[in-house]
């Protein structure tokens, strides 16, 4: 293959490095869409429209994959910021008189802002997204085949930043800790009893699903007991414990997205959480 191949609109072959360059027809789409014909003729109003329907769509599909730069970022964001303020594409030598920081253009209308929505916010709540669905199956396929290559030995929670990795499995690995920090399972409390305590569906008989005889020296007391440092489930020892059934069941019990009231980290969600931590 050549360095310039392509599959479903992303460049196949790059160095990290080089991330920002591979994708520089993202720019090139920004400016095809800002002829001086256009420009010229939108006021304030039609431009926030553009902005907003036109323009701020243009990446959403690459970012939900790959973590642009700061750097990469801020290149979208002044063809934006002239084109509102001036009226005109970004290789136009007049810039325009700027009366307000972007960052204030791109609160939320109700607190003063535009609405615009800020892109380095929205690339990291895709990733969100994408990292919660691995995290928890909701893309099995996809998940398998990351932990075959990436942490076949451990769960997704633990593993680590390896040397040789994909521009998706780098980016993931960059948001990984926003989504730690925010996640934890969905059980009444760590310190409840296994096994007199509702904290799960068959908590009432889970004294029969014990395997005997005993493959651990001593039965844990609590669900802490049956959880990892990093908060996940040590399916080893529950597996030593309990039968198939139970194990499976315990297994499944829910990973739940604390920002968020359904438990969904959900890329709405996690931009909505973003957000709000940005204007902290």
């Amino acid at each position: 293959m050549s360095r310039s191949s392509i599959y479903l609109g992303h460049p196949l072959l790059f160095r990290h490095s080089d991330r920002a360059q591979a994708y520089n027809f993202i720019i090139n789409k920004f400016r095809a869409k800002l002829t001086k014909l256009k420009a010229a003729k939108l006021n304030h109003a039609g431009r926030l429209v553009y902005i907003n329907s036109v323009l701020a769509s243009i990446p959403i599909y690459y970012m939900s994959t790959i973590l642009f730069s700061n750097k990469f970022i801020a290149k979208i964001n002044s063809i934006m910021r002239k084109f509102w303020w001036a009226g005109v594409p970004d290789n136009n030598e007049s810039a325009g008189l700027n009366l307000r920081a972007w960052k204030d253009i791109c609160r939320p209308k109700k607190e003063g802002g535009l609405g615009i929505r800020d892109l380095d916010t929205v690339n990291k709540s895709l990733l969100l997204n994408a990292a919660w669905k691995v995290a928890t199956g909701k893309n099995q396929f996809l998940s398998d085949i990351l932990k075959a290559k990436y942490h076949p030995n451990t769960s997704f929670w633990k593993a680590g930043n390896s040397q040789c990795k994909s521009a998706f499995w780098s980016s993931i690995m960059h948001v990984k800790d926003i989504l730690i920090k925010n996640c934890s399972i969905q059980i009444h409390k760590e310190n409840s009893s296994i096994w007199s305590s509702p904290w799960c569906s068959i908590w009432e008989e889970i004294h029969d699903h014990i395997n005997l005889p005993l493959r651990v020296p001593k039965l844990p007391s609590y669900i802490s007991d049956l959880l990892e440092p990093n908060r996940n489930w040590n399916k080893e020892l529950i597996y030593n414990i309990f039968d198939t059934a139970a194990s499976i069941e315990i297994s499944n019990i829910t990973v739940i997205w604390t920002p968020s009231n359904k438990g969904e980290c959900t890329a709405k969600e996690a931009f909505r959480f973003l957000n709000n931590q940005v204007q902290v």
